[in-house]
């Protein structure tokens, strides 16, 4: 009978490489590695101590300017009427930069800055017919929105208006007005530029509609009532 080899498979094959891989660190460790490394560069550590709640502030005013479409308050919407978009099923964020409307990918289809919005309104079909919103734009564009916020909506975006209105000292001539003879408030201004004019009259744009801060200035408001539009923002405008 013939004898079976005593040898097995693995004895025949040939020995281990010594050649040793050095393995690249786990994601989640490379990360802290990055992130521990950037940390001991930071401002806030280079530094002396700082107060905390100061660190914390700070951290949500990069995050809100860096990613403003994140603190926004979001609504679902349809576009009715106005200019062609890439998609008529959208959703509306409003947050204090202005109104985007976005896909469900996150994808901005238009963005609307406040400086931009001339109007707002809604209005309600019936009660069981649905509600719109409509936003008119500096350009002449008119968009209509069905929503069931709607009125939600409008409101949300009139209290940022009307905020930034009352605080901003940029306007745009509605019509040219020279200074009058002697007069030594008004900045000559023409139709359609804008202007800080409320700077130089030392004017809030309330003020522009509400005379409150003296006889003087009472007229100076008084003056541009009817000829200027204010602009809600705090910087300066680009030319329209």
């Amino acid at each position: 009978m013939a004898q079976r080899s005593s040898k097995s498979p693995s004895s025949t094959s040939s020995p281990p490489t010594s050649l040793t891989v050095k393995s690249a660190p786990p994601r989640p460790l490379k990360w802290a590695q990055l992130v521990v490394s950037a940390h001991k560069k930071g401002v806030y550590t280079l530094r002396q101590r700082l107060d905390p709640q100061k660190v914390k502030e700070d951290m949500v005013d990069f995050a809100r300017f860096k990613w403003p479409l994140l603190f926004s308050r979001f609504y679902e919407a349809f576009k009715f009427s106005g200019p062609s978009l890439p998609k008529n099923d959208v959703i509306v964020a409003v947050n204090w930069t202005g109104v985007y409307f976005v896909d469900e990918q996150e994808q901005v289809l238009l963005e609307l800055s406040f400086p931009e919005i001339t109007a707002v309104s809604s209005s309600r079909w019936g009660k069981f017919q649905g509600q719109s919103f409509s936003l008119a734009t500096i350009k002449g564009e008119e968009y209509t929105f069905t929503s069931n916020n709607a009125e939600d909506i409008r409101e949300l975006i009139v209290t940022f208006l009307e905020g930034l209105r009352k605080r901003s000292k940029f306007v745009v001539a509605l019509l040219d007005c020279p200074n009058p003879a002697g007069g030594e408030d008004l900045s000559q201004f023409l139709q359609g530029r804008p202007d800080p004019i409320g700077r130089a009259l030392r004017l809030a744009g309330h003020d522009l509609g509400v005379g409150s801060r003296g006889q003087r200035q009472d007229q100076a408001a008084g003056r541009l009532s009817g000829r200027l539009r204010l602009r809600p923002t705090h910087r300066h405008p680009a030319a329209v």
